[in-house]
């Protein structure tokens, strides 16, 4: 009796589980993994990453292990591009299949001195002189000015004031 129940109990579940497995198919996309390091084999966070091929370009950057990803990618031949400040560009051709993972490990070089100078023909001079927009009077200088003593008169003497 324990027998026949264990043995039904198996064929239902191989009945309900058996279309399941059979529905499934591949993934009609791939995934691209990498890393980002230096000569020394330090992680580099930070670096742009591009990936080019069939379809639009997708950019990213690699979080702070140096590590990098692009999922959901169509099948097909890919330029990866990786670019940081300090080190030269580096580009890694690589094929994603249907359904698989496409892993990277790519080793940027520091980049070489080189040195450059800009000149500007006529780079305008900066101005440090003082400028104000007011003035301030005390009651000395106002007994001194030679005006009538109306504000009129008062406000002709200020920088940048005019009167109609």
């Amino acid at each position: 009796m324990r027998f026949a129940r264990i043995a039904a109990v198996a064929t239902l579940a191989t009945c309900l589980l058996a279309p399941a497995a059979v529905s499934q198919v591949a993934s009609p996309t791939g995934n691209l993994y990498g890393t980002a390091l230096d000569e020394q084999g330090r992680l580099l966070p930070g670096v742009a990453v591009t990936l080019a091929g069939p379809g639009a370009a997708r950019t990213t950057a690699t979080d702070t292990k140096g590590d990098f990803h692009f999922l959901q990618v169509s099948p097909g031949p890919y330029t990866v591009t990786l670019e940081l400040a300090g080190f030269e560009t580096a580009r890694r051709e690589a094929t994603l299949e249907l359904g698989k993972n496409t892993v990277l490990s790519v080793t940027l070089a520091v980049a070489g001195a080189a040195e450059s100078a800009e000149v500007a023909a006529e780079a305008p001079l900066l101005d440090n002189r003082k400028t104000e927009t007011g003035a301030t009077f005390d009651r000395k200088e106002l007994d001194s000015i030679p005006t009538t003593r109306d504000p009129w008169a008062i406000l002709r003497q200020v920088p940048g004031v005019l009167l109609s």
